[in-house]
């Protein structure tokens, strides 16, 4: 009675060690919501690998995207790395932001946890790249223009910052005829640095600040070119430029466009409709690649070399800025020629 009570025992384990082979595992952290980018690639991804599955999978087995939700706690980003790997036994994981990746750090680098495609749902200084555009425009329009300068105390350094750099410095030292910050004058700062007679007024700061400035001008005989960082509801004169920053539409070959046209069939209409989509669609093609040349070998040293030759280079987030003119009565958009890729 005993041994085949054993003998059982033995059955169901060797049946359950088959069975969790036949699936490879991948992991993902994240602190989203549901309409976040990273939400929406991490679904696209997993809507590719069930189409996978559906076809045999790869070399007969299952892949199988596991994803938990750390809420921004670097303590449980932690916490579900082990569990993805000690518990869950995942193969590699992926779809990680940088404050995940930083959290659970020491873990990954003791394990040599393969580590692929890096979630990039925010600009790194949006504010520093709209201004280094602005400056950068400026300059080229007018290069012997004169800009005078009024930005929000602590709220606008890097914009500032990026400004100078989009000006150069050579340029910024010869072209800013002044700057005011917002705690050095409480009256109207834009009468305070009008006797320049700058030919642009560039405003850096909060939205409400910018807004506020921009109120200031009203009635000044003054009429500077006003440069602000955010479009507006509304502006004081014909003229006024800003910066617009979005990201740059991934190009598909042919191939990959019929093969996206009928995938995204099968999605959420809302996650197929997202500029993220494709980005999901491209990491998992990439993904299958590597698992497939991986099959019999999926170690980390042999993920790693892999992910490092297959890594689909158009998912990285180029962002492209341009200059956004008013009209007098509404931002007018520039055309694809117009903006720069960073």
């Amino acid at each position: 009675m005993i041994f085949r009570l054993l003998y059982c025992v033995a059955l169901f384990a060797i049946t359950a060690q088959a069975a969790g082979a036949e699936e490879i595992r991948i992991g993902s952290l994240a602190a989203t919501d549901a309409a976040s980018p990273a939400a929406v690639v991490a679904r696209v991804t997993s809507a590719y690998f069930n189409r996978i599955n559906q076809n045999g999978g790869v070399a007969g087995h299952q892949i199988r995207l596991i994803s938990y939700d750390h809420g921004g706690d670097p303590k449980k980003a932690l916490d579900l790395t082990r569990k993805l790997f000690e518990e869950d036994h995942v193969s590699l994981l992926t779809g990680l932001d940088r404050k995940t990746i930083d959290a659970a750090a020491p873990y990954i680098r003791f394990k040599q946890v393969p580590l692929m495609y890096e979630s990039q749902d925010e600009i790194a200084d949006e504010a520093a790249l709209k201004a280094a555009t602005l400056g950068e425009y400026i300059l080229n329009a007018k290069p012997d223009g004169k800009i005078a300068i009024i930005f929000e105390t602590g709220k606008s350094v890097s914009a500032v910052d990026g400004f100078f750099y989009g000006l150069g410095a050579a340029n910024a030292r010869r072209m800013i005829t002044n700057m005011l910050r917002s705690d050095e004058w409480t009256g109207n700062r834009v009468a305070r640095v009008s006797g320049s007679s700058a030919d642009f007024l560039a405003v850096f700061g909060s939205r409400a600040f910018q807004s506020d400035t921009m109120k200031q001008t009203v009635g000044l005989e003054w009429k500077p070119t006003l440069a602000i960082t955010d479009q507006l509801g509304l502006a004081p004169a014909e003229g006024a430029i800003s910066a617009m920053v979005h990201l740059k539409p991934i190009e598909l070959t042919d191939d990959e466009t019929l093969r996206w046209q009928r995938f995204k069939d099968e999605l959420e209409p809302s996650d197929a409709a997202s500029d993220f989509a494709i980005e999901g669609f491209l990491q998992a093609q990439s993904l299958t690649r590597i698992l497939k040349q991986c099959e019999t070998d999926l170690s980390s040293a042999c993920l790693r070399r892999t992910y490092a030759s297959e890594k689909d280079m158009r998912t990285e987030h180029i962002y492209v800025s341009s200059i956004a003119r008013f009209d007098g009565t509404s931002w007018i958009e520039p055309t694809p020629r117009e903006a720069r890729a960073y």
